[in-house]
């Protein structure tokens, strides 16, 4: 699992942009809305094909405003280890979101979907190949 530990900076930010597309809206429209403050839960992530679930991977993150975010990981493989980050984010239409980490000092672009009728949230960040599940809590 050699790819997990040289994404610990993608997975970071991208575990932000999850809390940060988090909203009220329920997925249907090509737009979300700026999202409201919470507590989300990462489920999964796949990056290059390579998939992670719980309990393998797991975390909460904070959203609140203005704009910043502050995000846990906890990975069991290969061995255990927790990361911290916290950051800002922005907003571009259509369902972009860009991350500043503080932390790690990088910056990422991604898109999202959320339906929050279900608290589903998966986020794509392209030019890392990798894709984050969360459910609101």
């Amino acid at each position: 699992m050699r790819w997990i530990r040289l994404a610990v900076p993608t997975l970071i930010v991208a575990s932000a942009v999850v809390a940060a597309a988090c909203s009220s809206d329920n997925g249907t429209g090509p737009n979300q809305p700026v999202p409201g403050s919470g507590t989300y839960a990462i489920i999964s992530l796949t990056q290059s094909g390579t998939s992670v679930d719980t309990p393998f991977v797991s975390g909460d993150f904070t959203l609140s405003n203005p704009n910043k975010y502050k995000v846990r990981i906890l990975l069991t493989v290969p061995t255990p280890d927790s990361i911290v980050d916290s950051g800002t984010y922005a907003f571009a239409t259509p369902n972009k979101v860009t991350l500043n980490s503080a932390t790690a000092g990088v910056a990422l672009a991604g898109t999202y979907t959320y339906n929050s009728t279900s608290g589903a949230l998966s986020v794509v960040i392209p030019a890392e190949n990798l894709t984050l599940n969360a459910q609101k809590q």
